[in-house]
């Protein structure tokens, strides 16, 4: 146990890429449940591409964006917590908005093309409204209370409600007119 502590601790990102492999699919089952489906009917291949997402595409931006953050800002003040979730809002949360309505689609056999066109241009934007709601405060205490080296696996936790609603965004056929654009 404890070599595997030792291990965990000197490669973090692998803690974050078990982190995801394992929240990215859950908000996966855990959306088609709320669509009613169970364990003969879930869409097993579509709760493995939410994992296949969260290794090879997450979990390493997540990882980059923490040591990143944490180079430009060291110290954990407050203040600091604050830059790092009000930079993350402008810069990492648009990329990774970009990448799952682009990415998402081409690992379930769609053009790049045809995922911007269907995926990324309708769901961007009412996505990204969503997430400044959430976010922040996070990341804030995310960055504020967490230790460096946990702020990963925290953050997946937090994720979870996050991949629920990517999983119902991922699979909605219309965006225009819902609650997301305040229109009920």
């Amino acid at each position: 146990m404890k070599l595997f502590r030792k291990f965990l601790n000197s490669y973090p990102i692998v803690r974050g890429i078990g982190s995801y492999a394992i929240i990215c699919p859950s908000g996966c089952l855990i959306q088609q449940s709320y669509e009613g489906k169970n364990f003969k009917s879930y869409d097993w291949l579509r709760v493995f591409r939410f994992s296949l997402y969260g290794v090879i595409v997450v979990a390493p931006m997540m990882h980059g964006w923490v040591k990143l953050t944490t180079f430009i800002w060291p110290s954990s003040t407050f203040s600091n917590s604050l830059k790092k979730a009000v930079l993350e809002q402008f810069t990492y949360a648009p990329v990774t908005m970009f990448c799952f309505y682009t990415v998402m689609p081409v690992l379930e056999g769609n053009s790049l093309q045809r995922a911007i066109q269907e995926q990324l241009k309708p769901k961007f934007f009412s996505t990204y409204k969503i997430a400044l709601c959430y976010w922040p405060f996070v990341q804030t205490f995310n960055f504020y209370m967490i230790s460096p080296k946990n702020r990963v696996p925290f953050v997946s936790i937090c994720s979870l409600f996050w991949w629920i609603f990517l999983s119902h965004m991922n699979t909605s056929k219309k965006v225009k007119g819902s609650i997301l654009h305040g229109k009920q």
